[in-house]
């Protein structure tokens, strides 16, 4: 080798892809050059060609790891096509089987649940129920010393003076003789005392002797109390029992005790009662056998036949007539005259014009002169002469009087003055109690105002003779008793002279004996309340007695009261 080849040899060649000049490649003569570079061996190419060893193997025979291991078992034992289908099949079922169990166990424990809450819901109305029992015993008598309180420390709203001795309750049909006893029926609470009489008075009435009193109730039962002559020396309170008790089969509209009563004479120990359809009947006072037998009259319609009940009821002075009061209509009978009516009269016709008073006689009262009075529930008063056997003197509604004195659903009770001028008039659902002279053809001189007698229940009033004159005495709503003394003096608005907490439930009765010395009141409330509509259901329907009274029995009853 010469010396030009061998230094030709010696020098280094270029790089591939490099040009002489040293210029950058571009990006196709680079990737050129790297697959040139790459490009592999024929021996290398032969390593390739031979067949690739066993997936999961490794190339120097390494174990399989847990999931190659997993996959591998799973290419060679591929279940075939039916296999797959049985397979689902099996998963399908099993699910549905998982599925329903669930459901039942479901199903189970809500029905678990409930029987707990049932359960839950039992103890805790028994636990509710026994609170509410204790509870209530306890709260009544709370109520009852709270009420008296508040009683005791109230106010009065008119400026009245206070009575120079004041009442004195000597007697009273509510006396325990014993515990009383409190029972439950039909998840209402009443009270169990065989010693205490309980029930609501609808009225009372003094006999003519001062030593018998008679109340009506609204169980229809006319009760008559037997008055001790000693009862004014009484140091503590009595208790009142009835001597005796007539049971009428249907409701007690009206009753009225001769006016000629003495103890000693029986042929004048009757009364006069009003049943709803039924005879007006004449019973003894003291009951027994004889107390239905006594007489019976008939009032009837003499167009339709059938049988009128009386609302109100009025003894003439001498004792040998009645009359009777209903709808529209006064009949006269004779004590001595079994059957019909002697005279009829039609209120609504009482002039030659045809003019007159209509609605039902729910009152009735006679003054010495012999004028008969009565009240309808249109709020009209009429008069009638000769005790109502005469001719009609005048009529005049007590409506529109008092213009700011708009209120009243018609005439329940009126009353005359001793000296037989002054008419009073009591009306329901009304505040006041209406003042007329009847000398200048029923002139109304003013009212009295504080009755508080909103309700559609017979609250009654009274007069009664005092030294300086006539007090007129009534009972309210709130078991309140108040007393105008002379009213037709002042004219006008006329405000209690007196008044006192007699009752906690409304006074249906304060009445005076005929001597002056004992005040009789009797309390009881109708439930539910009567409407405000002026309908009259007071006496018209028939009380529920059967049904056990709920809770708030406080103090119904009869008291006796020493002025």
């Amino acid at each position: 080798m010469d010396s030009a080849q061998q230094q030709q040899k010696d020098e280094v060649a270029p790089p591939i892809g490099l040009t002489l000049n040293d210029a950058p490649l571009t990006d196709a003569e680079e990737k050129g050059t790297h697959e040139m570079m790459n490009e592999p061996t024929d021996s290398e190419q032969q390593q390739n060609d031979e067949v690739p060893p066993a997936i999961g193997l490794a190339l120097n025979d390494a174990p399989f790891t847990e999931p190659e291991e997993k996959v591998t078992h799973e290419m060679m034992n591929e279940p075939k096509e039916q296999e797959m289908v049985d397979m689902m099949a099996d998963v399908e079922e099993n699910e549905k089987d998982e599925v329903m169990a669930e459901a039942d166990e479901h199903d189970k424990g809500q029905e678990q649940s409930l029987n707990d809450l049932d359960d839950y819901l039992k103890s805790f109305e028994e636990d509710y129920l026994n609170k509410l029992e204790e509870d209530y015993l306890h709260g009544v008598e709370d109520e009852k010393d709270e009420m008296m309180t508040e009683a005791d420390e109230e106010e009065p709203t008119h400026p009245t003076k206070p009575l120079p001795n004041y009442p004195n309750c000597i007697a009273s049909s509510n006396v325990h003789l014993r515990a009383a006893q409190w029972m439950r029926k039909n998840g209402k609470y009443y009270i169990e005392d065989p010693d205490v009489v309980y029930c609501d008075f609808k009225g009372a009435q003094w006999a003519a002797s001062s030593s018998v009193l008679v109340t009506n109730d609204t169980v229809n039962n006319l009760r008559t109390y037997s008055i001790p002559a000693d009862i004014l020396a009484a140091t503590e309170v009595r208790n009142l029992s009835p001597y005796a008790s007539y049971q009428a089969p249907e409701s007690i509209y009206a009753f009225a005790l001769s006016p000629g009563f003495h103890g000693l004479d029986a042929s004048t120990n009757v009364m006069l009662c009003s049943v709803r359809d039924q005879t007006i009947r004449l019973i003894n006072v003291w009951g027994g056998p004889s107390s239905v037998q006594n007489g019976s009259y008939r009032f009837v319609d003499p167009n339709t036949e059938k049988w009128t009940c009386p609302y109100s009821l009025a003894w003439t002075q001498s004792g040998a007539r009645f009359v009777a009061g209903a709808d529209s209509t006064l009949a006269i009978f004779d004590i001595n005259r079994y059957g019909k009516p002697v005279k009829r009269h039609k209120t609504k016709n009482m002039t030659a014009k045809g003019v007159g008073v209509k609605g039902l006689v729910f009152a009735m009262r006679t003054n010495n002169d012999g004028v008969l009075a009565f009240g309808t529930t249109t709020r009209q008063v009429g008069l009638y002469s000769n005790e109502g056997d005469g001719f009609p003197v005048t009529f005049f509604s007590v409506s529109g009087n008092h213009k700011d004195k708009s209120d009243g659903r018609g005439v329940t009770d009126l009353e005359w003055s001793p000296c037989s001028k002054y008419l009073y008039v009591a009306e329901r659902q009304s505040n006041i109690v209406h003042m007329y002279d009847v000398r200048v053809t029923a002139r109304s001189l003013g009212y009295m105002e504080g009755r508080n007698a909103y309700t559609n229940q017979r609250l009654g009033i009274n007069v009664a003779s005092c030294s300086s004159g006539h007090d007129v005495w009534g009972g309210g709503i709130d078991g309140v008793v108040r007393s105008w003394t002379n009213p037709h003096w002042s004219g006008g608005v006329v405000l209690p002279s007196c008044q006192f907490q007699a009752h906690n439930e409304p006074v249906t009765s304060a009445v005076i004996d005929p001597t002056g010395h004992v005040l009789a009141t009797c309390s009881g409330e109708k439930y539910p309340y009567a409407s405000s509509d002026g309908s009259s259901d007071d006496d018209e329907e028939e009380e529920e007695a059967d049904e056990p009274r709920l809770v708030k029995r406080l103090e119904d009853g009869l008291k006796l009261w020493k002025l």
